[in-house]
């Protein structure tokens, strides 16, 4: 994708047939993906503050016990990893839509800074106060929403049909000299 960088005209809407159905399978599994998490979540603690509470703090009159240092590892050492670099994919594919800088600027900040408060939130309800239930879900509502705005923009600038009279750029491949 970097070589569209270098025609500044260019956006998805621009992409070869070949790149948009690339980047829309990636964006769907994206979305499907991050579903599958919501659902899990859900079915962990019900989208509930209280069961945000329970699932991180335990519940003895539920048998549910706190997750110890090591099972917030295991949560936190994956996510860690992946959020950021899927993010950072995502946000690459906002900077060649036709939005306004500001509104990019805003959807990296959120979607990072979002992602980085669901990664402490687990941690910050489990050892500091369950209060913090109230961060966690906040933090991951910003994070959904944000995440749902830099995979749909995407999809959107790339299959919305071309404006009457909207100025052609052409792909990087037929630029090419042989």
């Amino acid at each position: 994708m970097s070589q569209y960088y270098k025609m500044p005209a260019f956006n998805l809407r621009h992409a070869s047939l070949s790149t948009k159905i690339l980047l829309t399978c990636f964006l769907l599994f994206t979305l499907a993906g991050f579903t599958v998490a919501l659902l899990y979540f859900h079915d962990r603690t019900q989208l509930e503050i209280e069961g945000i509470q329970r699932y991180y703090k335990g519940d003895e009159a539920a048998m549910v016990f706190p997750k110890t240092r090591s099972e917030l590892i295991a949560i936190t050492h994956p996510h860690a990893f992946s959020m950021p670099m899927l993010l950072f994919i995502l946000c690459h594919l906002v900077a060649l839509c036709r939005i306004p800088e500001w509104l990019k600027s805003t959807l990296y900040v959120a979607s990072f800074l979002s992602a980085a408060c669901v990664l402490a939130g687990p941690w910050l309800t489990t050892y500091y106060s369950p209060a913090n239930a109230w961060f966690l879900a906040a933090s991951g509502w910003v994070l959904t929403v944000s995440f749902a705005a830099i995979a749909l923009l995407p999809l959107i600038e790339m299959w919305l049909p071309r404006r009457p009279g909207e100025k052609v750029v052409p792909h990087p491949a037929s630029l090419r000299q042989e």
